[in-house]
């Protein structure tokens, strides 16, 4: 065996080994693009108070604008974003957002007691009142 097969295999194999660790850790979490916990009850029917375009970021997967939406009334919040499961948020287990700043526009983050949702963010365009929108719904 040269040296250049024997790298080639050292390299094969620790890429291997790389992708199983990846693989075995986002499977403990629930997998990429997922946010696990207890999913709170299904949001009652009825039009929302706001619904928001914009990007989001769900455990590790980003997705941008415009394949996020944000539809938020005042008992529940639901982030649906391409590719990744569907995040639904209790008011009651909100004790807060925090706004980021960001490029090009601003993100909200949904503080928890819990932190199930630590690991999501969802943007929006700097041309949006998603705060004020977010404010009249009753989340501040």
């Amino acid at each position: 065996m040269t040296a250049f097969e024997w790298w080639v295999t050292a390299g094969t194999a620790a890429a291997l080994l790389f992708t199983v660790v990846v693989l075995a850790v986002r499977a403990r979490s629930g997998g990429l693009g997922r946010i696990p916990g207890p999913a709170p009850a299904p949001r009652p029917g009825g039009t929302a108070a706001v619904s928001l375009r914009g990007g989001a970021w769900v455990d590790g997967m980003n997705v941008t604008w415009p394949f996020a939406t944000l539809t938020v009334d005042e008992s529940h919040a639901e982030l649906r974003a391409i590719f990744a499961a569907p995040v639904t948020i209790s008011r009651s287990e909100v004790t807060g957002l925090a706004w980021r700043p960001g490029f090009p526009g601003r993100g909200v983050r949904f503080r928890t007691d819990s932190g199930r949702l630590d690991r999501v963010t969802f943007w929006t365009m700097p041309w949006s009142n998603a705060r004020e929108q977010l404010a009249r719904a009753g989340w501040h």
